[in-house]
């Protein structure tokens, strides 16, 4: 037994001078498991630089809200953000003189109001039953400017096909 507990407590000390080594070289923090494995709280480093994506500004339109929403999440569950500036960046994400524009105006740019400036559109954009309506509407003007079509301007069925997907 006390042979186990020396290894144990080598074991012990063996770590924290590996930890210490693994933060004085990389900066990063670092723990030594049982197994002998290194776990890294940080993130990857990435060897390629992105370009920076600008944020699409919303038009008011539902067909649009979808793609939108998918790209502002990002900013809306970002923590490291006050939702003061939250705020500024989903108005400054909506075309003047829209809809939508006017109902993010309608509330005091305030920390506060952000959440339900955020419910006030998600209610009048957001909604599952309208934006279902809203595609398969737009499915079925497809379909039907395909059927009048005549010739050059009747799509493919390849062409058919993906537009259909796309709204799916």
């Amino acid at each position: 037994m006390e042979g186990c507990d020396k290894y144990r407590d080598e074991f012990h000390v063996l770590t924290g001078i590996m930890d210490e080594k693994l933060e004085k070289n990389t900066g990063r923090t670092g723990s030594i498991s049982a197994d002998n494995s290194v776990s890294s709280a940080a993130v990857k480093e990435k060897r390629y630089k992105l370009p920076k994506i600008e944020i699409k500004s919303f038009d008011g339109e539902l067909i649009n809200w979808l793609s939108f929403w998918a790209q502002f999440r990002k900013i809306h569950e970002d923590e490291s953000l006050e939702e003061c500036d939250k705020f500024h960046y989903l108005l400054q994400s909506m075309l003047p003189g829209t809809r939508a524009r006017e109902l993010m105006e309608s509330y005091p740019l305030t920390s506060d109001n952000y959440q339900k400036a955020v419910s006030a559109l998600k209610d009048r954009f957001g909604k599952k039953e309208l934006l279902t309506e809203i595609y398969v509407r737009e499915l079925l003007k497809l379909i039907m400017s395909n059927v009048q079509s005549h010739g050059k301007d009747r799509l493919s069925l390849s062409k058919l096909f993906d537009k259909i997907e796309s709204h799916l």
